[in-house]
């Protein structure tokens, strides 16, 4: 990560990238030679920065063994071999891919032997099997990877039904790059460019994994699933990332997205803009207003406000001894109750 910039200021990797690219498994299991957009790109700095970066942040959060003890984890679960193979200087990535009728997912490892890694990582990833200029591993989850070497980079993906491995973008370099420049860890996605089929079967993906979910007595709102579904048609771009800036001492926090032109979601950004704010705060230079300014309104699920409410009843007992806690309590449960009633925060 060379530079930070925003709207708002404030390891293993091949197993890591697996994981990434069997979500996007979920939507479609093949993909199709046509042209194809690039949907969502992710990428984290290289191995060496990321040293140097938990380095310095250990001490920050009272853990200035925190690197060593990584370095450690890395050692004992490679067997003394650590990353042998890997091209630290360099970041990794993954890029999510669409023809308009699917969803391929590959993630970018730099290597200078990937040979060499893969045999660091056989005690987690399993071992390689060569097919032809490729290697096939399959993760414990039971997804099959297929693993080839171009430009210095070793491209995961899917294995195919048909032995072949999905059609990967070109040259990488430029869309990891752009990313990894801005964030320790971050993504950029353009929903925008999904279409109304790739959407379709995403919101059927979603559904079997809501579905999932309850039967495991985490049920999901139905309601809140299908915003956020409605809000990535009228969404041109998402950006979500965290940067360690060691050299200047500084974290820093993204989290921005940009509505279609005319779409329901900028008009109501625009609209923001001219609100009227209720909270007291120190007025700005000049009496200028504050140069941040942030309106959230979160649903409340009725099995999360009754979750709440149980919650409230074991940390302010009704019959508290003494008289202050038992007035708190009689305020509280008279505010709160109400204002969760409203459903929406």
């Amino acid at each position: 990560m060379s530079r930070l910039t925003s709207s708002c200021g404030t390891s293993i990797p091949v197993r890591l990238l697996g994981g990434l690219v069997s979500l996007a498994c979920v939507v479609a299991p093949t993909a199709r030679a046509a042209e194809r957009q690039v949907l969502l790109v992710a990428a984290a700095d290289s191995y060496a920065d990321l040293k140097r970066q938990l380095a310095w942040i250990g001490p920050q959060i009272d853990n200035p063994g925190l690197a060593a003890m990584v370095e450690s984890l890395l050692m004992l679960s490679t067997q003394g071999r650590g990353l042998a193979g890997l091209d630290v200087k360099r970041p990794l990535g993954l890029v999510v891919t669409s023809d308009g009728t699917d969803i391929a997912a590959h993630g970018f490892v730099p290597v200078k032997d990937l040979d060499k890694l893969l045999t660091s990582l056989q005690g987690m990833v399993g071992p390689a099997e060569r097919a032809g200029d490729a290697r096939r591993i399959t993760l414990p989850s039971g997804l099959a990877l297929t693993i080839t070497e171009r430009d210095g980079w070793a491209v995961i993906g899917q294995a195919a039904r048909d032995d072949r491995p999905a059609p990967a973008p070109g040259d990488p370099t430029p869309l990891v790059a752009k990313v990894a420049a801005d964030y320790t860890l971050g993504v950029e996605a353009y929903p925008s460019r999904m279409s109304a089929e790739v959407r379709r079967k995403l919101e059927a993906a979603l559904d079997q994994a809501a579905a999932a979910s309850a039967a495991q007595g985490q049920p999901m709102e139905p309601a809140a699933v299908k915003a956020v579904l409605a809000s990535l048609g009228q969404t041109e771009s998402l950006a979500l990332g965290i940067g360690i800036d060691d050299e200047r001492g500084k974290v820093f926090v993204e989290n921005r997205s940009a509505a279609i032109p005319g779409s329901t979601s900028a008009a109501v950004s625009a609209a923001s803009a001219t609100g009227t704010l209720t909270v007291g705060t120190p007025a700005g230079a000049a009496d200028e207003p504050p140069a941040i300014r942030g309106y959230i309104a979160q649903s409340i699920p009725e099995t999360a406000r009754a979750e709440f409410l149980e919650a409230l009843d074991q940390t302010l007992p009704r019959d508290a001894d003494d008289s202050l806690t038992r007035t708190v309590s009689r305020l509280v449960r008279d505010l709160l109750p109400r204002s969760t009633a409203c459903a929406a925060v």
